[in-house]
């Protein structure tokens, strides 16, 4: 009867009606006599391949009832029904006596004996019968009454048992494990039990289980190692119950943890497993076996798994390691294996990607400090060198044998393998044993050194080759790589050259040397194709041009490091290798030389050449730019370094890196009059090359700002060219043709009209650029030339503005002067231009005329400049912001200006900046709320956020103002309120600057609420607001009700946001905002709004406390939210609380059970506790320390608690 019942029940899964057999199969669960049904079926269906699927669903139902009935089921005892389905899951299998199961129902028999014993793993034994022959009629099976008596089994059929048993036996080992390894939240099944429950679990089966486990899984892997082995698929289970002990993540007791270190993971079992683990005996038969199956096609995959046991194998560290000696035998046997499988010339592609991992995991683990003291350690690297270049080469071959077409590529499984030997050897090449007397002798280091030299132009010489192919390939075809394929491959060749020079700079020489001779012939063949005025672009000439990218890109990242934020240093091996007690020195210095020298004859070649022929499509601006590039980093550290960047033992006074290459002012100044020059070209003829225009700007910033080579700018021929050149065509328009001008001023400066009329086309922004080089380089300066470039190029700026206004006045004030293309095309440059100033680096030197002074009030000479002009440029707003580029221009630059100069500024400055700040915000929230700002793309392709970049501006620019070091120079005698900035009201008399910033975000919630859905712009704002409102709560009470309810929302909206910083901004403003109610604050705009604390406790309850995946990384923020708001209103609290708890029980089955409600119920009076939460919070609704730290570690084990068994609400 059941079975015919189960079968009915299941009919539906085999004829398609999916949702009625899973109603069915869910119906017989809730049988009052579903265990003794589901019993009945298990025993009486025949098993075939025609019933499994019936097996399956009784089996699946007997442990989802025994769960769910576990404390209240008495007879049959849930350890008898446990017991039941681990006998029968050990005894079937295809071909077994009484189970005769295919493989889905025995392997969910195993399943739910595992989950049934971790739910029993914590219960004492308990009086039972001594069988459970009531469950079959032909077989006696023996109760287990404790967890030895497990293993004792498990023990007893892993020696005794048929092939299929012991099968079936690892197989409950390993998804035992697995149940018990993950925590909670993790857990494959559901349980309805606490989290407190898994980790008591998981602790239980540290102390009582893991050892047997790991006693299990060695003594079998051991017996299977050794002749004569059982069937391949029989190895197969015995290492996967290996690798999942040695896969043990929870550490209670301090345990083992996994490590992660670069994307390794170093596995660390705890000391007392190491004479179970470390035994030298079963590596050497694991590489025995290894090498008799690798050969055999049928055992493919315990090859495979072979492999990965090694790995795990290699993987162990930490105390389990007694000594170094026992580290070295350890290691020994796993090199020495490695070596072996090396030797035999391995093909797989599988196998050498493991091969490959393996010995990475070994440097990482063991270091040099132990590897290279090994007998064969030598020959070890010296195979994984062979190997890495053979791989490289057989990939240029295959590359070039499809004529550089990478899509025809069958072998790219080689780039992998290839990749994971370098990073094998970066390992090696920072081991800090190399760099430091120690444990490693002078010759291993020599010898390393050597091992690893062939890397280096192997990888050059073969990148270089792959890349001629490959644009020889696209120009050949007419083709591009796509958008998105072209940003992951230079992402990944960038990686790689960067990996590969780590290696190189190890044998410096070498590499140097090798570097030398292939950039002078490629510069050989760069000279006759820019001297042959070739009007196409052959596909030769793209291979050349781009072999010549590459080898810049090679030599940036040999003789430099990419080091943002850091101060740039030569590389202390090349300044090791450099020292003038170094035999050969002078010879590497010497190629360090040419190199340079042949790359700025190079960039001066092609610059002379746009000179004459600023069309030759063989001249490239993307080579330009990889020019530049190098020089602004090569520039960064070897021109004018500073001593004092060095560490002392490591510095060389005498080398000549630090004095005779670029050190001393001639050959400093041979530089900077290079760059500059080149730069000045590039300004002038190729003034629409936006990327090569950037990195110019960059590198004469660079130069502007090492005080070394600024000294010498007073004295450059170039440097007062190109001030001479912006002083005669700064000012010019792209408008129309250029001007005469008087040939008296080309002579004085040195100019051409060619210069002039390609300066002329240079964009706006681009010619602020080039005003922040000059402002930079000349401020400060004491000399009268600086000076007098100082002066007469900001004059430029002011008189474009000058003359701006005085036609906008001659207009009548305005009009429709945003329409006239003369006045905008003026307008856009006096912003970019004062942009430009904003933008310099500059900030911060002290004006020489006024005295040098340090003190903060001080009176800078661009603060000085800019502060008059501030008011006439926030004015252009409403006059031209319906112009997209000028309203984000002209926000930008007031955002610049405040992220640059707001620590310097006196409280009059600071003054006449927020008051513009407030009159450009105003003018933007009219442009906004009007529907006057034009948003049409100027560039289809342009990322959808940059459309919003004008808000994004807006939000930087108000959290600039809001920060400390600007409220310490603003006067706070304010006549003005919130209130009235807020409603668009603004007293003429001084305000505070919290009045422009709760102004500001007004203005900005309309617009910002449907652009949240950007990541950038939504971090930003939340930034700003959470900053705010936490800082200034108080505040809000004099906001317009509207706009506070407005805020809150946007807050509420926000603490949910992926981005967890968002959410917690989020959640201290509302903390804040709930605080200052507490203390008596915020009475007149919750008057007006009285739902508030209401609406934020039942958001934040169903939309982040009970949201696990929101609530875990934002945990101490919800914390300290939800207890003043419990405290606001504890009554209404707890009433919501239980009106959630009733709606959760649901009607239709779709709510939660009433034990469920009842813990929820539990866990919530557990977490409030009125007292606690009242003695921590003092009459001005400030939070104790203590009490705020209690709550919160109440609050996390309430979520865990609860999130441990309730999954929906």
């Amino acid at each position: 009867m059941a079975c015919d019942a189960l079968r009915h029940a299941c009919s539906g899964f085999k004829t398609g009606d999916v949702s009625s057999a899973n109603s069915a199969t869910l119906g017989l669960r809730q049988s009052p006599n579903a265990i003794e049904m589901f019993l009945e079926a298990i025993n009486g269906l025949g098993g075939g391949q025609d019933e499994s699927l019936e097996l399956f669903h009784a089996i699946l139902g007997l442990q989802a009832v025994v769960l769910k009935r576990w404390e209240s089921q008495s007879s049959p005892h849930p350890h008898f029904l446990r017991d039941f389905l681990f006998y029968i899951g050990i005894k079937s299998g295809e071909g077994t006596k009484h189970y005769p199961w295919p493989m889905v129902p025995n392997k969910s028999a195993i399943a739910a004996a595992a989950v049934l014993w971790k739910r029993s793993y914590l219960a004492a034994s308990e009086s039972q019968p001594s069988s459970t022959s009531q469950f079959h009629p032909n077989t006696a099976i023996p109760l287990l009454t404790s967890p030895s008596d497990l293993f004792q089994f498990v023990r007893n059929v892993l020696t005794t048992g048929t092939e299929i048993e012991r099968s079936n036996a690892t197989m409950f080992l390993s998804t035992l494990l697995s149940e018990l390894n993950s925590g909670t939240l993790k857990s494959k099944t559901n349980m309805n039990q606490t989290m407190d429950f898994h980790k008591r679990s998981q602790a239980k089966f540290y102390e009582t289980g893991l050892n047997p486990s790991v006693e299990l899984a060695i003594t079998s892997l051991q017996t299977v190692l050794t002749p004569p082995h059982p069937s391949p698929s029989y190895i197969g289970k015995i290492i996967e119950l290996v690798i999942d002990v040695l896969s043990w993540e929870f550490s209670p007791r301090n345990s083992w943890t996994m490590v992660a270190t670069s994307s390794q993971a170093l596995i660390k079992p705890p000391i007392y497993l190491a004479p179970q683990l470390i035994k030298p005996d079963l590596l050497g038969l694991m590489f025995t076996l290894y090498h008799d199956v690798r050969a055999n096609s049928e055992a493919t995959q315990v090859s495979h798994q072979l492999r990965q046991l090694i790995l795990s194998f290699a993987s162990l560290s930490g105390q389990i390691f007694e000594s170094d000696q026992i580290r070295a035998s350890y290691s020994t046997i796993i090199v020495d294996g490695m070596l072996s499988l090396l030797s035999a010339s391995p093909t797989d592609p599988s196998e050498l990607q493991d091969i490959a991992t393996i010995c990475t995991r070994l440097v990482l683990n063991f270091k040099l400090k132990i590897l290279s003291k090994l007998p064969s350690f030598g020959m070890w690297i010296s195979a994984l060198v062979n190997l890495s270049t053979s791989l490289i080469a057989s990939i240029t071959a295959s590359v070039e044998a499809h004529g550089g077409d990478f899509d025809c590529l069958d072998d790219e499984w080689k780039f992998e393998v290839f990749d994971e030997l370098i990073e094998c050897f970066v390992l090696i090449a920072e081991d800090p044993s190399l760099f430091a007397p120690g444990p490693v002798t002078m010759e291993t280091i020599q010898n390393i050194k050597s091992s690893l030299s062939p890397i280096y132009p192997t990888a050059l010489l073969s990148r270089i080759k792959m890349s001629r192919a490959e644009e020889k390939f696209y120009t050949m075809e007419g083709k591009d790589l796509d958008e998105v394929r072209e940003s992951i491959s230079a992402a990944d060749l960038t990686d790689q050259i960067i990996n590969v020079s780590t290696i190189g700079r190890l044998n410096f020489q070498n590499s140097i040397s090798c570097f030398e001779a292939e950039i002078s012939k490629v510069l050989a063949s760069l000279k006759v194709l820019f001297d042959s005025n070739n009007p196409d672009v052959t596909p030769d000439a793209a291979a050349l041009l781009e072999e010549a990218r590459i080898l810049i890109m090679f030599a940036g990242h040999l003789l430099t490091d990419t080091c943002p934020g850091e101060t740039a240093t030569i590389p202390s091996q090349i300044l090791e290798a450099c020292s003038s007690s170094v035999p050969g020195a002078a010879g590497i210095v010497a190629s360090i030389a040419s190199v340079v020298g042949g790359l700025m004859f190079l960039a001066e070649f092609q610059a002379s050449k746009i000179a004459s022929t600023p069309s030759d499509p063989n001249l490239s601006p993307l080579l330009g730019e990889q020019l530049t590039s190098f020089f602004t980093t090569f520039a960064s550290s070897y021109v004018a370094p500073n001593t004092r960047d060095y560490d002392s033992s490591m510095l060389d006074e005498t080398s000549p890196l630090m004095g005779g290459l670029f050190g001393v002012e001639v050959s400093s100044h041979r530089f900077l009059e290079f760059s500059v020059s080149v730069a000045t070209h590039y300004f002038c003829y190729w003034p629409q090359e936006k990327e090569l225009i950037k990195s110019s700007t960059e590198l004469l910033i660079v130069l502007c700002k090492n005080p070394g080579t600024r000294k010498l700018l007073p004295n450059s021929d170039s440097w007062k060219k190109l001030a001479g050149l912006f002083i005669v065509a700064g000012s010019l328009s792209n408008i129309g043709p250029a001007p005469a001008v008087d040939p008296g001023v080309l002579t004085n400066h040195r100019l051409d009209m060619g210069l002039v009329s390609g300066f002329k086309r240079l964009n706006y922004d681009a010619r602020g650029g080039v005003l922040s080089i000059l402002t930079c380089g000349c401020g400060g300066m004491g000399d009268t030339v600086s000076k007098s470039i100082m002066n007469e190029v900001l004059g430029v700026a002011h008189g474009v503005l000058g003359r701006l206004l005085a036609g906008i006045e001659g207009q009548g004030g305005g009009g429709n002067v945003g329409e006239n293309a003369v006045a905008v095309d003026m307008c856009c440059l006096a912003v970019e231009l004062y942009g430009g100033i904003c933008r310099s680096p500059f900030a911060g030197i002290v004006d020489f005329e006024d005295g040098g002074s340090s003190d903060k009030g001080e009176s800078y000479i661009l603060t000085r400049f800019v502060t008059p002009s501030l008011s006439k440029l926030a004015g252009l707003m409403v006059l031209f912001g319906g112009n997209m580029t000028i309203c984000a221009s002209l926000l930008r630059c007031f955002k610049d200006y405040s992220e640059s100069y707001i620590a310097f500024l006196s409280a009059a400055e600071s003054t006449a900046l927020y008051s513009a700040s407030n009159v450009l915000l105003e003018g933007y929230s009219t442009l906004t709320k009007g529907g006057k700002l034009n948003r049409g793309k100027e560039d289809e392709e342009e990322e959808e956020e940059q459309e919003y970049f004008d808000v994004v501006c807006a939000i930087q620019l108000l959290n600039h103002l809001g920060t400390k070091e600007f409220m310490d120079c603003v006067d706070g005698n304010n006549p003005g309120s919130v209130s009235d900035f807020v409603s668009g009201e603004a007293a003429a008399a001084p305000i505070e600057v919290t009045d422009v910033l709760f102004f500001g975000i007004s203005q900005l919630l309309p617009l910002v609420s449907g652009l949240l859905q950007y990541p950038k712009l939504c971090s930003q704002f939340f930034d700003l607001v959470g900053y705010v409102v936490e800082t200034y709560p108080e505040k809000l009470d004099k906001v317009p009700p509207d706009f506070f309810e407005g805020l809150v929302g946007s807050m509420l909206w926000g603490m949910g946001n992926v981005d967890e910083q968002v959410g917690k901004h989020c959640l201290a403003g509302i903390e804040a905002l709930a605080k200052e109610h507490l203390g008596g604050g915020l009475r007149t705009v919750v008057g007006e709004k009285p739902e508030t604390f209401k609406v934020c406790v039942g958001k934040l309850l169903r939309e982040i406390v009970f949201v696990h995946s929101v609530v875990q990384d934002r945990m101490d923020s919800c914390g300290g939210c939800l207890m003043v708001l419990i405290a606001v209103d504890l009554g209404y609290f707890t009433g919501y609380v239980r009106d959630m708890i009733g709606e959760l029980g649901g009607a239709g089955g779709g709510g939660i059970e009433r034990q469920q409600q009842q813990l929820v119920l539990a866990a919530f009076e557990s977490l409030v506790n009125l007292e606690t939460i009242q003695a921590g919070i003092n009459g001005k609704g400030n939070v104790g320390r203590q009490a705020r730290k209690l709550f919160k570690k109440n609050f996390q084990l309430f979520v865990q608690h609860v999130h441990s068994f309730l999954h929906t609400l």
